[in-house]
């Protein structure tokens, strides 16, 4: 696998675990907190993406050695063109919509996140990405689009009538990652220990 699909992949996967994150069963949930994730994460990794296609499109005409016209801008918006000239399978068009959305987001003249046109959904995002995906299937870096699917596990442990290895009274393993054709490719765990009160 090239660097280049390595960080394909982890964007994919990243935006998807962070797709599932507000709704993890939480002791301390909070629906001010999942409303402001959903606000504020699917744009951020709108921003990573795009620049992961920037990169190949980038790569891709220099090692295919295209040339690049005079007095052009070495942008986004040429690299998308100039490649799709080469490579008939880009949908050229499409993938101007992906950057015009990234644009709406990363150089806004204001401050208001909340502003329409200035958030994403979550559908939005994916769309972008599978876009995205696709350019790396025609540049030949994948030879196939795999299925990257978050998850996320938690496994309680109550010790009713010793308490557990540490002193804990409950234990909660909390396991999330995403999987690429069922395989884990990104993991993080957090454990929480419940400890009895402390004797007066």
């Amino acid at each position: 696998m090239t660097q280049l699909a390595q960080s394909l992949f982890v964007t994919i996967g990243l935006a998807r675990i962070a797709r599932v994150i507000p709704n993890i069963a939480d002791p301390t949930a909070s629906p001010v907190k999942g409303a402001l994730l959903e606000l504020m994460l699917p744009g951020l990794h709108l921003l990573n993406a795009v620049a992961v296609l920037d990169e190949a499109l980038a790569d891709y005409v220099e090692v295919k050695s295209i040339p690049w016209p005079p007095k052009t801008k070495r942008d986004l918006f040429n690299r998308i063109d100039i490649v799709a000239k080469a490579v008939p399978d880009l949908d050229a068009q499409r993938l101007h919509q992906v950057r015009d959305l990234r644009n709406s987001i990363a150089h806004a003249s204001d401050s208001q996140p909340s502003r329409p046109g200035r958030t994403l959904t979550w559908t939005a995002l994916d769309d972008a990405l599978v876009d995205i995906a696709r350019v790396f299937v025609a540049l030949g870096l994948i030879e196939r689009i795999p299925s990257i699917v978050a998850f996320y596990e938690r496994h309680p442990a109550l010790f009713l009538d010793d308490l557990g290895p540490s002193g804990e009274r409950m234990r909660h393993r909390h396991r999330v990652g995403a999987k690429i054709d069922d395989d884990v490719h990104i993991e993080f765990s957090h454990e929480i220990a419940y400890l009895p009160p402390s004797p007066r």
